[in-house]
């Protein structure tokens, strides 16, 4: 499967052909033909492979899961970009419903601190709900119903691989081998909209209902969302705006479906248990955002805008509870003068951040994690335009934090430049700086200590892109190359992170007679690299063998290697430590689509894929420990079943060979949909029918349960039996009225 994967990539590189522009919106043309989105219950079902210079996963690989988003490489100590929803920042987009969103912006360097300040340092996922479309009232209602089973199943070890491990043998417990059965998820979908000259509002109702694919409904997610926009202009110098998105789910506890990946055999005087015995627990999770902005326009060119928004998040069994509040201002003005033109933009906005998370240590005591903070943004940016063919904006920004005993105070700086030498040709580049330098106090025991704390990033990206139009048909390109450097410290601990990049994307669509097409792909070219690292940093989320080290990629795996096994024993034969495998982080990403429509038919596929990352599969098993180091320590329990017994009590000394380095390579064809659209009586009723086969092909060499599912800061691509993807049979249908 390397080759074919090889091959594809190659293919790709040669093809250059579509994904949409960083930064650009993810939302349908009206004017063009469009790929559909596939089957998704979550956003990161969005992002992932479509979206240039971002790798989107599930960290835990169930699709109702907080993903993680990367955008241009990976960020020491930051596992997200940071989200908004309409403009207010939430900590996650698990409770909002993909068919509710109008478009997302994936955001990078200084086009995320322009807009958002500092706090969009590492990147912004922004989020815009559904609006009203047309003038005139319209509904539309839409169901998709998937019939799914397990899409790849992982290898399990063999009695023959056990017994070569263990002489005591050992027997496969009769629970684990027919766990899995076909399941449904359906997905209701309702959205209503009314446009008129001064009163603009659209409302959507989403229900999903998701059975996963284990036997008996223990991994279930239910959500109930919606979202609701009112744009209201009373007089033409005034407009009033208002927003909201809320969700309720009801999600399963991920420890059932573990307990079968990780492929436990039976030891002698073990009983067999079965999984599904275990009754785990489900979460209800609740959250909503809010957002009240009014622009007054007295004057031509003055614009002043006062807004507030909330959001909220609550999970009640963990009583985990979070809270963002923000209130400001920003007022701006703007002149022309012949072929030149001005303009400042002033910002006020104070924010107020509250989490509290519940947990209970193994005694039983309650312990409750408080962590409040008030943040004050004051940002001026100021832009100038010539004859629509130059574009330089610059920005500044200072942040404060009130509940910070000793801040030094350090503003972060945003440019960009853009120049159109042809129409259809442009140049741009853009570069920004943000720091966050301060002392709070550390609680050591009974001391407060302060320890000095920075964070500093720096972003650059230029690039070039162009698009042609001959007859029915047109092209556009777009090169993007970005250089992003991190440096963090904690007292006198210092990590700096290096991410490269080079984007390549292009599009093709056009029409002859009754066909039209659209068709290309995106290629994303990573390099990351530690350029400094003093004291230990593993304490950030490394573990043990996968490691940080100065020259080398981030995750890079410090191991002895495995030569092989002894003829006689069937002992493994170990080598000495040495640097294996790219990294945690893919060093390319590929997303393609292709559609062509004929008349009312329309056909479409969509794909995407990681290459050169590298996976530990590793689970927390006792009969995968045999591809591992011996360890001199031995019990002092001379009747123990194993001379290592040691090492199934302390998963910590895992990982010690090179033996489940695996490289987690693959490219997947997410969607082949056929779609036909009628037209319903004399009215503008149309109704769309559709189906779909969806991660029917996966090729790859992993052996695990899935390779997308293994990537994050915390876990370094350690794949632990991660959620399996599933391979699903998509009906649906769509009306509008």
């Amino acid at each position: 499967m390397r080759s074919v994967v090889e091959y594809l990539s190659f293919v790709l590189v040669l093809l250059v052909a579509t994904g949409q522009p960083s930064g650009a919106a993810l939302r349908e043309k009206e004017d063009s033909l469009s790929t559909p989105s596939p089957f998704v219950t979550d956003v990161r079902g969005l992002l992932a492979g479509q979206t240039p210079g971002t790798v989107a996963v599930s960290s835990e690989g169930a699709p109702w899961m907080t993903p993680s988003v990367y955008v241009h490489g990976i960020h020491p100590g930051i596992k997200n970009p940071a989200f908004y929803v309409d403009g207010v920042q939430v900590s996650d987009l698990g409770f909002l419903a993909p068919e509710s969103i109008d478009r997302i912006e994936v955001l990078s360097g200084a086009e995320a601190i322009l807009r958002f300040g500092a706090s969009a340092s590492c990147g912004a996922i922004s989020v815009t709900t559904r609006r009203a479309s047309r003038n005139g009232f319209h509904a539309s209602y839409s169901f998709s119903g998937a019939v799914q089973q397990l899409a790849f199943e992982p290898r399990q070890l063999s009695l023959e691989e056990w017994g070569v491990y263990s002489p005591l043998g050992g027997s496969q417990n009769p629970y684990l081998l027919d766990r899995y059965k076909t399941s449904f998820a359906q997905i209701h979908h309702l959205n209503l909209q009314s446009g008129g000259e001064k009163v603009n509002a659209a409302a959507t109702l989403d229900y999903l209902d998701n059975d996963g694919p284990l036997e008996g409904r223990w991994d279930i997610h239910r959500r109930f969302s919606g979202t609701a926009r009112l744009d209201w202009r009373p007089v033409d110098w005034i407009r009033v705006e208002l927003s909201g998105a809320a969700g309720r789910s009801r999600k399963s506890d991920l420890n059932v479906l573990n307990g079968i990946l990780v492929n436990e055999l039976l030891r002698p005087g073990q009983e067999a248990q079965d999984p599904l015995s275990y009754k785990g627990e489900q979460t209800n999770g609740t959250a909503y955002s809010v957002q009240a902005k009014v622009e007054f326009r007295p004057v031509s060119g003055l614009f002043v805008r006062p807004f507030y928004g909330l959001s909220r998040e609550k999970v009640q069994e963990n009583e985990t509870d979070w809270a963002w509040d923000q209130y400001g201002a920003e007022a701006g003005y703007a002149r022309t003068f012949g072929l030149h033109g001005v303009s400042a933009e002033l910002a006020f906005k104070q924010q107020k951040y509250h989490y509290e998370d519940e947990y209970h240590t193994d005694g039983g005591s309650r312990n409750i994690i408080r962590f409040n903070e008030v943040l004050t943004d004051l940002s001026l940016r100021v832009n100038y335009e010539w004859d629509r063919r130059l574009f330089v904006g610059f920005g500044v920004f200072q942040r404060g934090r009130k509940n910070i005993p000793s801040e030094i105070k350090r503003p972060s700086f945003a440019a960009d430049i853009r120049f159109r030498p042809m129409e259809n040709w442009a140049v741009f580049a853009a570069w920004s700086q943000s720091n966050s330098l301060y002392a709070p106090y550390l609680l050591y025991e009974s001391w407060l200590l302060p320890i000095l704390r920075q964070s500093e990033f720096s972003r650059l990206n230029a690039g070039t892109e162009a698009g042609f139009r001959f007859g029915q048909n047109r092209i556009d390109a777009r090169i993007n190359g970005f250089l992003d450097e991190d440096r963090y410290s904690l007292g006198t601990s210092r990590l700096a992170v290096r991410n490269l990049g080079l984007e390549l994307t292009a599009d093709l669509e056009g029409r002859k007679g009754d066909f039209r097409f659209n068709a290309g792909s995106s290629l994303t070219l990573f390099r990351n690299q530690v350029t400094e690292m003093v004291e230990g940093f593993d304490a950030i989320g490394y573990r043990d063998d996968l490691q940080l080290r100065k020259g080398l990629p981030v995750g890079i795996a410090w191991l002895h290697s495995l030569r092989g096994y002894s003829p006689e024993n069937g002992t493994p034969e170990i080598g000495p430590e040495q640097a294996f495998g790219n990294g945690l982080f893919p060093t390319a990403t590929v997303g393609v689509h292709a559609s062509v429509a004929w008349r009312n038919w329309q056909f479409s596929v969509l794909g995407h894929g990681n290459l050169g990352q590298s996976i530990f599969r590793t689970v927390y098993s006792p009969a995968l420990t045999r591809h591992y180091l011996e360890n001199s320590w031995r019990p002092e329990n001379p009747n123990a079943l194993y001379p290592n017994e040691w090492y199934f009590s302390n998963w910590y000394d895992y990982r010690k060979s090179s033996a489940m380095l695996l490289k987690g390579s693959f490219f997947r064809i997410d969607q082949l949909r056929l779609d036909y659209n009628l037209a319903i009586g004399r009215g503008a009723a149309v109704l769309d029918l559709f189906a779909s086969l969806e991660n029917f092909l996966l090729f790859t060499s992993y052996p695990g349960s899935d390779p997308e599912y293994a990537l994050d800061w915390k876990t370094a691509g350690l794949e632990t039996g991660s959620y399996p993807s599933t391979r699903r049979i998509v009906l649906g249908m769509r009306i509008n009225l």
